[in-house]
């Protein structure tokens, strides 16, 4: 057994930012954690040897820590460690590297410029406005442009 949890944070219990981070614990979490974990908001337990249940999920970065158990990580109740790194960036189904996040945005995107350009045929007014509003931009721009070249023409012949 290598170190422990320092003592002295059982009567820290105010605790709002907690860093412990590559400090060679070896060591399951102990009941009086609990008391403490109440007001953090970060909780940094990287590149330790930490074994047990977080009484709720604060950590930000756990990584190396395979042993953790609790909300938002592995079950406690499962024994089978062979597939429970807290680092890996596996999802539920084992796809590495797949967030769901990312799939949606492209049937977002699909369905968000269909459902513009779907209006602008069914509504009238929206595609005048649009089609003004485009050719004024066009207008300002090809206007800038001739007037920047008449001014450097000026300028330099």
């Amino acid at each position: 057994m290598g170190p422990q949890f320092p003592n002295w944070l059982q009567t820290q219990t105010h605790l709002e930012d907690l860093d412990l981070s590559n400090s060679s614990i070896r060591d399951t979490i102990p009941e009086w954690f609990q008391n403490i974990s109440s007001h953090l908001r970060i909780l940094d337990l990287s590149d330790n040897e930490i074994h047990g249940n977080l009484p709720r999920i604060i950590a930000n970065n756990n990584t190396g820590n395979n042993g953790l158990c609790g909300l938002l990580l592995r079950s406690c109740e499962t024994n089978n460690k062979s597939n429970t790194h807290v680092g890996d960036n596996e999802g539920e189904n084992g796809i590495k590297g797949f967030s769901w996040f990312y799939a949606g945005m492209i049937p977002g995107f699909v369905v968000g410029f269909m459902g513009l350009f779907v209006s602008f045929h069914y509504i009238r007014i929206w595609r005048v406005v649009y089609f003004e509003m485009i050719e004024n931009v066009y207008t300002f721009l090809t206007i800038s442009i001739i007037m920047t070249f008449a001014r450097l023409r000026k300028k330099f012949f």
